[in-house]
């Protein structure tokens, strides 16, 4: 898993005001998803790129790291085309 690097100084506050909006989005999407793979889930930190064409989630669960494989293919499963 990698480490989300914080807000700095170059990262306009629009995007990072849109980090946080899109970590509360995605936050509460997960909680909409009936699957149990992803009931200890929670989003750490969204960073979108300069662009805003993309954005990296990162996560956490309790099952840590020997779990991120059974999350990432749950997440998988539910992602919008």
């Amino acid at each position: 898993m990698r480490v989300p690097r914080p807000a700095t100084a170059r990262q306009a506050p629009r995007t990072a005001r849109l980090n946080e909006l899109l970590r509360e989005v995605v936050g509460e999407e997960l909680l909409r998803i009936a699957d149990e793979r992803l009931e200890l889930v929670s989003v750490t930190a969204i960073d979108v790129d300069n662009d805003l064409n993309r954005a990296i989630v990162y996560f956490d669960s309790l099952s840590g790291e020997a779990g991120d494989a059974e999350v990432l293919e749950a997440l998988g499963q539910h992602r919008w085309a």
